[in-house]
């Protein structure tokens, strides 16, 4: 309906001001919406301001974009992988990874595009592989490995 094309309209809005953290916190109070639009709205608005922020200045948009790979709406987590997915930090490459796990073959084709795209590999949609290979390289795992030994 034309009240929800609006609202979702506004929230993609909002998105393009990402250097004013003051509109996170509405945002994410609009993922409780619940037509899907608004809510896909919701979530690119919040992976353009991760994306342009970055976790470091302020982890808040990334954090409810995590919550809502776990929504129940295929529509929802597939927005949320999209929006995880250009998000300029390897942060979110484990969080990609798991959700390989995912039932709906969409949303793991968007997440294997964006591996590819972020670490230049490709595993296909091979759980295993992506782990073992984060596992193997990722810094945090070499610090823990340098400190126990």
């Amino acid at each position: 309906n034309e009240e929800c094309y609006i609202r979702s309209a506004a929230a993609w809005a909002l998105g393009k001001q990402a250097g004013d953290s003051r509109i996170i916190q509405p945002l994410i109070e609009a993922l409780h919406e619940k037509d899907i639009g608004i809510k896909e709205g919701v979530i690119f608005s919040l992976g353009q301001i991760a994306r342009v922020t970055g976790m470091e200045h302020d982890s808040r948009a990334v954090d409810a974009l995590v919550h809502t790979l776990e929504n129940a709406e295929e529509p929802i987590r597939r927005a949320s992988v999209q929006s995880l997915g250009w998000v300029e930090d390897d942060r979110v490459i484990p969080l990609l990874i798991h959700a390989l796990r995912d039932e709906s073959s969409l949303v793991r084709f968007h997440v294997h595009e964006h591996l590819i795209r972020i670490t230049g590999l490709d595993f296909g949609e091979n759980l295993e592989q992506w782990q073992a290979w984060y596992e193997k390289t990722s810094p945090n795992n070499s610090q823990n490995r340098r400190r126990q030994e």
